[in-house]
């Protein structure tokens, strides 16, 4: 009984003991629960509040996006209009300051010398090439690009005439005896003593104009006339090495004096083909005087080639162009000689070897030859075969003119050519006076010229006519715009059907110039200053008339422009 009674008491102990763990847990549990509660609310006061201020920044968001999106696009369009503001000032001055300029710079360039100031000249010329491409930009100033044009291609004119000037008195002879000694026994050029072949004085001006030139003229006619230019002083540096080793065959040095090579071998030589292609050449030696003055010639061109293309690199240096000058200095006259004799030897029906003979007993007995022609029946017989052959050429040049149809201004201009510079063949040469001397129907021949130059100037009567109106009142506006466009579209017309044709004779041309300006640039000067005097004056100033603005824009050409295209006339390279 007791035993049970502890076992029971033990039991009750350890269920209250457990009972009380129990409750503390529970009542921990409550504790934790409230305070879960009070975080929850504490979370749910949190969150209404966080979606308050979020509701509240959505509308101030949204006040935002209708008050700040709309001023955000009106400053990006101040922005854009002050952006192209900048740029139209900018615009506008540098307008005004090549607007202001280009009077000066045309002015300028007109009345400048190439030749007294080379530097404030090519900088004139810069200077109005810059404001052409400014202007090329802006159609508004058309009229004005026009005529800055005519000046610049004025201006490359006379850049080029300098040039030409210049490389004309800085060209100078070589000498002769420095190219035959560039020359060696077998008459091969002696790389290393071509320096001493001296041909240009200074190349400093020539390569200052040249590059000019090449970079703003690059179509003009530089190419043509350094060619020219170098090519006589080629040519008379050739004359004078066969004059002076004709006069010292006998006081040539060992070193100079040629050995006595094979023709054969000598062709073998310059053209790299086996000699038995030369099987049928006579075998001379460069003993023979003549050989070895062909040789000698060949020789110094290949030394004379070498020395211009080492001054073409320093006064050109630019490939593209070297090339160009080369083709027409070498390539072209070398071709040229190549066809010709070809021409000659296929037009033999015989050898020319037995022609020698004779060609050597005229070239011995040319003075007792020429004096027979002073025989005064000689004479005679002469100008009557003289007359005969004009007349027949007369008529031969006729039958061409006619080829060209209906253009009888064309007709005129070749018929014109041709007949002035016959004139003035037979003038300069003494034939004329002696013809007419026994022949006096031959002077009417030439009284021709008169017609050819009256038949030309014809062709300007339409544009001359548009301008031979009565007195345009100030106001008539339709009178004034169609005798413009008229006159604009004649002239024009007429300028770009001329624009190939060439007057060989510069005074000829010339006259024919001058009478363009008397018949055309006067009419049309009195013209020019009564528009001027009736419309600007008048409705500019006073009226302020719109219809006079729209007349302004039909003005294409002034008095000095207009002069300025008459004076390209016939100018092929133009």
């Amino acid at each position: 009984m007791l035993q049970n009674h502890k076992s029971e008491t033990a039991a009750e102990t350890a269920v209250v003991s457990v009972t009380a763990n129990v409750a503390g847990k529970l009542k921990q549990d409550d504790e934790w629960l409230k305070w879960l509660e009070e975080n929850v609310e504490k979370s749910r006061e949190l969150r209404d509040q966080i979606v308050t201020r979020l509701d509240s920044f959505e509308n101030c968001l949204k006040m935002l996006e209708e008050r700040i999106v709309p001023l955000h696009n009106k400053t990006a369009i101040f922005q854009k209009r002050q952006t192209n503001l900048s740029k139209v000032i900018k615009t506008i001055d540098a307008m005004q300051q090549f607007y202001g300029q280009a009077t000066e710079l045309e002015s300028a360039i007109r009345e400048g010398s190439a030749s007294l100031d080379r530097e404030n000249y090519i900088e004139k010329m810069d200077q109005l090439a810059d404001a052409i491409t400014f202007f090329s930009s802006h159609p508004t100033y058309q009229n004005q690009l026009e005529s800055m044009k005519l000046t610049f291609e004025s201006g490359c004119v006379t850049l080029e005439k300098e040039f030409r000037n210049v490389v004309q008195s800085n060209s100078i002879v070589a000498d002769a005896a420095h190219v035959i000694e560039c020359l060696d026994q077998d008459f091969e050029v002696i790389p290393a003593r071509l320096k001493e072949v001296v041909s240009l004085r200074d190349g400093s001006e020539i390569v200052q104009l040249a590059r000019w030139l090449l970079s703003r003229n690059p179509n003009g006619s530089l190419v043509q006339n350094y060619a020219s230019i170098r090519g006589d002083n080629m040519l008379r540096t050739l004359s004078n090495v066969l004059q002076y080793s004709g006069g010292t065959k006998q006081s040539l040095t060992p070193v100079a004096k040629p050995s006595p090579i094979s023709l054969k071998q000598a062709l073998k030589r310059a053209t790299g083909r086996s000699s038995d292609r030369f099987g049928a050449v006579k075998d001379w030696r460069t003993s023979d005087e003549t050989v070895s003055g062909i040789l000698l010639a060949f020789g110094s061109l290949l030394a004379l080639i070498q020395v211009e293309v080492e001054v073409m690199g320093i006064t050109i240096n630019d490939l593209t162009t070297e090339a160009r000058i080369q083709r027409v200095m070498f390539a072209q006259p070398l071709r040229s000689v190549i066809e010709r004799s070809s021409k000659i030897f296929d037009g033999l029906d015989c050898s020319l070897v037995p022609l020698l003979p004779l060609l050597k007993h005229i070239s011995t007995h040319y003075n007792q030859l020429a004096s027979l022609s002073n025989v005064s029946l000689r004479i005679l017989m002469f100008s009557v075969f003289f007359a005969r052959v004009l007349s027949a050429l007369r008529l031969n040049l006729k039958n061409k003119a006619d080829n060209y149809g209906t253009d009888e201004t064309l007709a005129a201009v070749f018929l014109l050519n041709n007949n002035s510079y016959i004139h003035h063949v037979l003038q300069n040469d003494g034939v004329f006076a002696l013809i007419c001397e026994h022949n006096s129907e031959i002077r009417s021949f030439y009284k021709y010229e008169i017609n050819f130059i009256g038949q030309y100037l014809f062709s300007w009567d339409r544009v001359i006519s548009s301008l031979v109106h009565e007195v345009v009142p100030y106001d008539d506006k339709q009178a004034y715009r169609n005798t413009l466009l008229t006159f604009t579209s004649e002239f024009e017309k007429l300028i770009a059907a001329q624009k190939g044709y060439c007057i060989a004779d510069v005074k000829v041309s010339q006259s024919i110039k001058d009478s363009i300006r008397k018949l055309l640039l006067e009419p049309y000067t009195d013209f020019y200053n009564r528009f001027l005097s009736d419309i600007w004056n008048l409705s500019f100033r006073i009226m302020r008339s719109p219809f006079a603005k729209s007349l302004e824009k039909h003005i294409k050409y002034t008095p000095d422009s207009l002069e300025m295209v008459i004076d390209r006339l016939f100018d092929v390279s133009a």
